[in-house]
């Protein structure tokens, strides 16, 4: 079972820059909705993501998810050693803070993560989200 409660290098987003990397256009590739009951998985399921769904970062701190179906939502962002807080402009959405799993000039691999105690027991919902850099001049 993957450990979710660490990056590779925790150090290594601040030490790379990465404030200043997460700039531009970032395509969504997959995204996956894991539950658990304690440490077993329960549940693995694809989310739907329209082909065309990405995450624009800018550089004064803000950007937007747009998604073909659904539209665009705003937010505002910072980058921490191991995570990535939006901050959605629309009050009725959740301030989601993304836990790093993998950051490359090319690939960001991120999940969030929600657990509750429903009667004693633990149950864990993980998203994760696989998201390719967009190069305009690749192939």
């Amino acid at each position: 079972m993957m450990n979710f409660y660490s990056v590779k290098n925790p150090g290594l987003l601040k030490k790379r820059g990465m404030e200043n990397e997460v700039i531009g256009k970032w395509c969504v590739v997959d995204a996956v909705e894991v539950n658990y009951e304690g440490d077993i998985e329960v549940f693995r399921g694809d989310m739907v993501s329209e082909v065309g769904a990405y995450i624009e970062f800018k550089e004064n701190g803000q950007g937007y998810v747009f998604d073909p179906i659904a539209g665009s939502d705003l937010f505002t962002y910072v980058v921490s050693d191991s995570s990535l807080v939006l901050k959605y402009l629309d009050e009725d959405k959740p301030t989601t803070c993304y836990h790093v799993r993998e950051w490359t000039d090319s690939i960001l691999s991120v999940y969030e993560e929600y657990i509750e105690d429903y009667d004693g027991e633990i149950h864990r919902e993980v998203i994760e989200i696989n998201l390719r850099k967009y190069l305009p001049n690749a192939d």
